[in-house]
């Protein structure tokens, strides 16, 4: 999901997560986003049960992964509405709230209950994921800023996986 793949007519490969950006922007002027939305919202739930079906193989790292994606996609359903009206700002404070207080807690919260070396894993793998996809740090950013953009909320979000890490 975070990488794409498409042949071109002279036989060789574009790889990268900008074609997938690309293709995204096409998706989204050409549907509406509604449409877009909901699509967004059935790969978000995708990733969801894969975690779940990730951590019941005890596969916890594959798991940090995939929560990676599945925060992606919760962020990214609500590009057709992020920056329209003058309702923005509060749209994008109701978005942050919702993304550190539900998703990202409720994503935590699947690798609570195992042990502690599960659980670290599951964080740390999430973490590097976080750490090593400029496209989702940007997106944080810009989906989740106030006033001004700066990366406050990227710094938040990490914040909050490092204190995972100590309290577990």
């Amino acid at each position: 999901m975070t990488k794409t793949s498409i042949f071109t007519r002279d036989k060789t490969i574009i790889k990268d997560g900008m074609t997938r950006r690309l293709l995204v922007i096409g998706l989204l002027r050409e549907t509406s986003p509604d449409n877009f939305q909901e699509l967004c919202s059935e790969a978000a739930q995708i990733c969801w049960e894969y975690i779940h079906e990730l951590k019941s193989k005890n596969n916890s790292a594959v798991a940090g992964t995939w929560s990676m994606q599945y925060f992606f996609q919760s962020l990214q359903k609500h590009a057709g509405f992020i920056h329209f009206g003058p309702n923005s700002l509060a749209y994008r404070q109701e978005l942050r709230n919702d993304f550190f207080d539900k998703t990202v807690e409720e994503t935590l919260g699947i690798f609570r209950n195992t042990d502690r070396e599960q659980f670290h894993e599951f964080i740390y793998t999430l973490k590097s994921e976080v750490e090593n996809d400029w496209e989702f740090q940007f997106l944080v950013n810009y989906y989740l800023h106030n006033d001004e953009y700066n990366d406050t909320p990227y710094r938040y979000l990490i914040q909050k996986l490092d204190e995972a890490i100590q309290n577990n």
